[in-house]
């Protein structure tokens, strides 16, 4: 492997820290060097005034155009909850997200013995926005099972699993389990 050098001028400065000096208002290391060398008083005079305009752009303030910050607002609006679940309690609200219910079912079909990995899970209600908790939730996961594991018993106590901790954690009562079996990780039994 070749490693890039820093450029030297002919007398033997790092023009990088001649940049260091312009760029941080440094003081030279060698003032009695740069004030007779023509290398180091030409790049100096090259490097200032390039520095001069940049601190002035740095100073200006920055306009963003509206379109911009509607697309910023428009993707992280596109990664919230497509829907949520109202939890009403004696004392407030409870909103629980369908992500919030995508990653509880993950982290279930990960305590299931047999299953290898969990690739994906996503959660869907009927509505947009669910008062209540029961019965209009469902659940899709895709697993890769470990070794030669019967695949309708293991897909059962991933359904099993995923509705006893998504109920155990957030109170939504579960109406269906999808679970894909996409592969199996025979290198571990």
């Amino acid at each position: 492997m070749t490693s890039v050098s820093a450029p030297v001028l002919a007398c033997g400065t790092e023009l990088g820290q001649l940049v260091d000096q312009v760029a941080d208002r440094l003081l030279p290391e060698d003032t009695l060097h740069q004030r007779d060398c023509p290398h180091c008083r030409q790049a100096l005079e090259t490097l200032d005034p390039l520095w001069a305009g940049l601190r002035t752009l740095a100073g200006e303030p920055v306009r963003v155009p509206a379109r911009v910050i509607d697309e910023v607002m428009a993707r992280v609006r596109a990664g919230r909850s497509r829907w949520e679940i109202v939890l009403d309690a004696s004392r407030g609200v409870t909103l629980v997200g369908e992500n919030v219910v995508a990653l509880v079912a993950r982290c279930a079909a990960h305590e299931v013995p047999g299953v290898a990995a969990v690739e994906s899970a996503t959660a869907h209600a009927s509505h947009e926005r669910v008062q209540g908790a029961s019965g209009a939730f469902e659940v899709a996961i895709t697993v890769t099972l470990r070794g030669l594991r019967p695949v309708t018993a293991v897909a059962e106590a991933v359904r099993e699993q995923v509705s006893a901790l998504v109920a155990g954690m957030t109170g939504i009562a579960v109406a269906r389990v999808d679970v894909t079996v996409s592969d199996l990780d025979l290198s571990s039994g």
